[in-house]
């Protein structure tokens, strides 16, 4: 069945999913390879958005990462290994 009404890149499956999960949009992160799936997670405004891949440096994502080997949540946070950075530019210093 159809859950949004909606697809990317209106932020409907963004929204839906926070709500699905009780989490504040603004304290989500979106991990996306899609420069279509980035847009969508803006439009949500969730927190932070993490591109995966080459395609996701042109956007606005606050930081974009090779891939997702090493990743890591712990106490909290998300780890991204520095060595797999393509970008970083946290939302708060646009």
């Amino acid at each position: 069945p159809i859950d949004v009404a909606s697809g990317k890149p209106a932020p409907d499956c963004y929204l839906l999913a926070a709500s699905k999960i009780a989490c504040g949009i603004g304290d989500a992160i979106v991990l996306e390879d899609s420069p279509v799936g980035i847009r969508a997670a803006r439009a949500a405004r969730v927190g932070h958005v993490v591109g995966i891949g080459s395609r996701a440096l042109d956007s606005d994502a606050d930081v974009v990462t090779q891939d997702l080997h090493g990743l890591r949540w712990w106490q909290g946070r998300l780890g991204i290994p520095g060595s797999s950075l393509l970008k970083c530019e946290p939302s708060g210093s646009k």
